[in-house]
C-alpha cells in the first residue's frame, strides 16, 4: 500500500520523446538555452524523485477533477465543430448565392 509520505516523494516528471520545432537562444554562450516548441512522438512519461530536470513537476487529481476536465474539454470540442458546422453552412449558403447572382449576370450578358 503506498502512504502519502511515499507519494509526496514523487513529485517530479521525466519523460522520453522527439523534438518536432525548436529554436536556440544565447547560442553562442557556454548554457545556450533550448525552447522545445513542438514534440514530436512521446516514447515515456514517469512520475519519479530525481527528474533529468529539477524544474518539472506534476500533481496528482482526483477523480472527479479529472473527470470534470474532461467533460470540459470534450464540451469545448463540441463548441468547436459545432462552429466549424456552422461556417461550413454559411459558406455554402454564400456560394449558392454567388452562383446564382453569375447566372443573372450571365443572362443579362446573353439579352443586351
Amino acid at each position: 500500500m503506498t502512504s502519502e509520505r511515499q507519494i509526496s516523494r514523487v513529485s517530479r516528471i521525466c519523460g522520453s520523446f522527439t523534438v518536432d520545432k525548436d529554436a536556440w537562444d544565447d547560442i553562442e554562450s557556454d548554457h545556450p538555452t533550448r525552447h522545445i516548441r513542438s514534440i514530436g512522438r512521446v516514447f515515456e512519461v514517469s512520475a519519479v524523485t530525481f527528474p533529468a530536470y529539477a524544474q518539472t513537476s506534476i500533481q496528482a487529481r482526483g477523480v472527479s477533477d479529472a473527470l470534470e476536465s474532461a467533460k470540459e474539454s470534450l464540451e469545448s470540442a463540441r463548441q468547436a465543430l459545432e462552429e466549424e458546422r456552422a461556417a461550413q453552412a454559411e459558406n455554402e449558403r454564400r456560394m449558392a448565392a454567388l452562383e446564382r447572382l453569375n447566372k443573372l449576370i450571365e443572362e443579362v450578358k446573353t439579352n443586351v
